[in-house]
C-alpha cells in the first residue's frame, strides 16, 4: 500500500520533487490512477492510498514524460504505451487529441480510414477458420480499429454478435469434421 505522503516522499528521494496537489492534478487528468480513500476514524480525517505498488514507478515515469514534453496528451499515451494501466476513455481522448494536432483532421480522416481498413484485411487474413467467418472479422477489426483511429464512434453491437455467431458455427462444423474423421473422437 502506497499512501499519498510516501508517494510524494519516494518521488523526491528520486530528485522528482512532487507535492500533493500534483499528485491529484496527475490522478484528476488520468496520468496516475485513483486512490481510495478510507477513513481514520470519527473526525480524525482519512488516508488516500494506492494498493498497487506500481503507482510509484508510473508517477516517476509521468515525471519525466513530463518534464520532456509539458503536456498531458503526449505523456498519458506513453505511460499506456509502457505498461501502466490508463482509463480507456481518457487514452481516447488523449490519442485523438494527438492526431487532430499532428495533421489538419479533414484532409486526413479518409486517407486514415483507408489505412484502418487495410490494416484489418491484413489481420483477418491470419484468421484460420472459414472465409465467412474471416469477413465478418474483417468488419469487426475496421469498426474496432476505427473507434482506436477517431475514424469510427462505436462498434456495431450487430457486426459483433454477427461475428460471434459465425465463429460459433465455425467451430462446431470443424468440430464435427474432425468427430467425422476420428471416427466420433476428438
Amino acid at each position: 500500500m502506497t499512501t499519498i505522503e510516501s508517494l510524494c516522499f519516494q518521488m523526491r528521494q528520486s530528485g522528482r520533487p512532487l507535492t500533493r496537489r500534483a499528485a491529484r492534478d496527475w490522478w484528476a487528468k488520468g496520468l496516475l490512477p485513483r486512490p481510495a480513500t478510507s477513513s481514520l476514524g470519527r473526525g480524525k480525517g482519512r488516508v488516500t492510498f494506492w494498493r498497487d505498488d506500481r503507482v510509484v514507478a508510473q508517477a516517476q515515469g509521468v515525471f519525466d514524460l513530463l518534464a520532456m514534453h509539458r503536456r498531458t496528451e503526449p505523456a498519458l499515451v506513453r505511460v499506456w504505451l509502457i505498461g501502466f494501466d490508463v482509463e480507456p476513455r481518457v487514452l481516447k481522448r488523449a490519442w485523438l487529441s494527438l492526431i487532430a494536432k499532428s495533421r489538419p483532421w479533414a484532409r486526413v480522416r479518409n486517407e486514415l480510414d483507408d489505412q484502418v481498413g487495410a490494416m484489418a484485411v491484413t489481420w483477418a487474413r491470419h484468421w484460420e477458420g472459414s472465409t465467412a467467418v474471416r469477413e465478418k472479422l474483417e468488419l469487426l477489426l475496421y469498426e474496432a480499429l476505427g473507434v482506436f483511429f477517431g475514424t469510427n464512434e462505436e462498434i456495431s453491437v450487430q457486426d459483433l454478435g454477427a461475428f460471434a455467431m459465425a465463429v460459433i458455427a465455425d467451430e462446431h462444423e470443424r468440430t464435427g469434421a474432425q468427430r467425422q474423421l476420428s471416427g466420433g473422437r476428438l
